[in-house]
């Protein structure tokens, strides 16, 4: 769920958006943040410079390890145990950040009854390591373009690349850094007008860094 500036929410199904924009053998995002430019209608330059957060230490701690929790059905006392492991969904990595000696946290033992469905724990606990963990790795970029629609919910790919001053400030092949690189949620955006200038600032979001090795995306 994102709030516009309009004060307009957008709802979207993460899982449905990234195999709605990933399926097939090119990857169709909203936009891309690079250093040079491919795709006119959707490719927005940036000078380089961004800042990268990681939240995962408290947000770890707190749910994004997943949660086991045993519920019991009242009216015959059936015990039934639920599991949550949350993974990877758009990081270009196979793991979560997380500590090697930890594993899945137990929660509050669960009642269920006839007027409670039996997957509410199960989406109650999903959804909110979901979110927990799409918070966990941010990055801040600015760019000067004018004004370029991007909104909330935006699904982008953001390119890592270094310029190589001796090949006439282009991309070096194989610069890319994977780390960094890959797909985002805008989660923020911020613009500062001025009577001469647009310049808006956006925070991406996913679960995790990407491995340092992976398929250069196109």
């Amino acid at each position: 769920v994102g709030i516009t500036m309009r004060g307009e929410f957008i709802l979207k199904d993460i899982v449905k958006e990234v195999k709605l924009k990933t399926s097939g053998a090119k990857i169709n995002p909203d936009y891309r943040f690079v250093i040079r430019q491919e795709n006119l209608e959707k490719d927005i330059l940036f000078d380089g410079d961004y800042s990268v957060g990681s939240e995962t230490g408290f947000l770890n701690q707190w749910m994004g390890y997943g949660r086991s929790k045993q519920t019991r059905i009242i009216e015959d006392a059936t015990d039934t145990i639920i599991e949550v492991e949350p993974a990877p969904l758009i990081s270009h990595t196979n793991k979560l950040d997380r500590a090697v000696e930890s594993g899945v946290r137990t929660a509050q033992f669960g009642l269920l009854n006839d007027n409670v469905h039996e997957n509410y724990w199960k989406a109650y606990y999903q959804n909110k390591t979901n979110l927990v963990i799409f918070g966990s790795t941010k990055i801040a970029i600015s760019f000067q373009l004018g004004m370029v629609p991007i909104s909330i919910m935006d699904l982008i790919i953001y390119k890592d690349e270094d310029i190589d001053i001796t090949k006439g400030g282009n991309p070096s092949k194989g610069s890319q850094s994977y780390e960094y690189s890959g797909l985002y949620f805008v989660t923020k955006v911020g613009r500062t007008i001025t009577s001469r200038n647009i310049s808006t600032t956006v925070e991406l979001n996913r679960e995790a860094l990407g491995q340092i090795q992976g398929d250069k995306l196109k």
